[in-house]
């Protein structure tokens, strides 16, 4: 892969990720099953979940709007594993301006298909940072 090419990937699935922040800090449920593959996984410290687009459409609509979301850029990381899947990680901050700004940190990783309708996240995994960074 060229870089220019492992750049455009990057675009794009930076793209994706803010449409999906977008619609959580919105919630937009029929942006996120839009942007969800008809089969995924949700990996968070409550465990895992197979959800479809359904579920995803209820998650999100019982999201607290008042959460507002901050890609780090710097850390961002891109595999392109095969022509329609793609891995991003990156470090992400979230502010909670219901719990006095409280900011809290987490490494999130997304596994992307690319189909007839673009991109769909089928894998979203969300680990905490630790307080050491």
């Amino acid at each position: 892969m060229t870089s220019e090419t492992r750049s455009r990937l990057k675009d794009e699935l930076l793209a994706q990720e803010r449409e999906y922040l977008r619609a959580v800090q919105e919630q937009d449920g029929d942006a996120a099953a839009r942007l969800t593959a008809p089969q995924a996984l949700v990996v968070s410290g409550s465990g895992a979940m197979k959800v479809d687009g359904a579920a995803i459409r209820q998650m999100i609509q019982q999201h607290d709007a008042k959460r507002r979301y901050e890609i780090d850029e710097s850390s961002v990381q891109v595999l392109d594993v095969k022509d329609d899947v793609a891995i991003i990680a990156y470090k992400l901050s979230t502010m909670n301006a219901g719990k006095n700004g409280e900011i809290s940190e987490a490494y999130d990783t997304d596994v992307w298909v690319r189909g007839n309708g673009g991109w769909a996240c089928a894998l979203h995994a969300e680990i905490p940072a630790s307080a050491g960074g």
